[in-house]
């Protein structure tokens, strides 16, 4: 078996995993910092209602008391305007950090059936080179999937050689369908060369027609 291109899969996962541990970490501190965030923010929302309020409640004459406390709802205001503003970053981090780890996991999908199906080919091959007839076949099929006819062929070829009952009947279908598909070509062919004659003939039908008409009115003018 390719040990090499093994441990490349096997460093693949490994690196993916390594990503895939810290993420959790990260949206923890992301959320629990979003959730203090979020509680600032209410905290500053019923602050700034408390001010207005007593501004709302001073009389119109109380000039100095009501510049003070606007000056105090504008001071509210700009922070909770910061705070709002970590809150949006925070939201990011999170929807960010929640996309990587499917993506992480996807392509962790990804590479473990690509490995495992790479190990079973492997090992297909190794069994079909030691002389096991359904290992033959079965790497046969295999090829005949991944749309490699010509390595397909040869395996199947060697498990017809040892009588594979599978192998012999995948083998008569596959000389089937490549006679048929002849047949079809074939026939295809000939229709295309029956059209284009009947073409040609009715062509020439018309142009011989046409002729008839002209030489018929000729001789009809040559009467008056």
């Amino acid at each position: 078996m390719n040990k090499e291109r093994l441990d490349s899969f096997t460093s693949k996962l490994d690196s993916i995993e390594s990503q895939l541990a810290d993420i959790p970490v990260q949206l923890q501190e992301a959320k629990a910092m979003y959730s203090k965030k979020e509680s600032e923010k209410h905290n500053l929302d019923v602050e700034w209602t408390n001010v207005y309020d007593r501004h709302d409640k001073l009389w119109f004459f109380k000039f100095k008391e009501k510049t003070a406390l606007n000056a105090e709802m504008d001071r509210i205001a700009k922070i909770r305007d910061v705070v709002i503003n970590e809150k949006t970053d925070l939201r990011n981090k999170i929807d960010a950090l929640t996309k990587r780890e499917d993506e992480l996991k996807r392509e962790q999908l990804n590479v473990q059936q690509e490995r495992d199906k790479f190990k079973y080919e492997e090992e297909l091959k190794d069994s079909a080179s030691s002389g096991d007839a359904q290992a033959q076949f079965d790497l046969a099929t295999l090829y005949f999937k991944a749309k490699n006819p010509k390595q397909a062929a040869e395996w199947l070829n060697k498990a017809v050689e040892q009588g594979h009952d599978g192998a012999k009947k995948l083998a008569a279908k596959i000389k089937a369908d490549e006679e048929r598909a002849i047949a079809e070509k074939k026939a295809a062919e000939e229709r295309a060369i029956a059209e284009k004659k009947a073409a040609e003939e009715r062509a020439i039908a018309a142009k011989k027609a046409a002729a008839e008409r002209i030489r018929a009115a000729s001789y009809d003018l040559t009467l008056w």
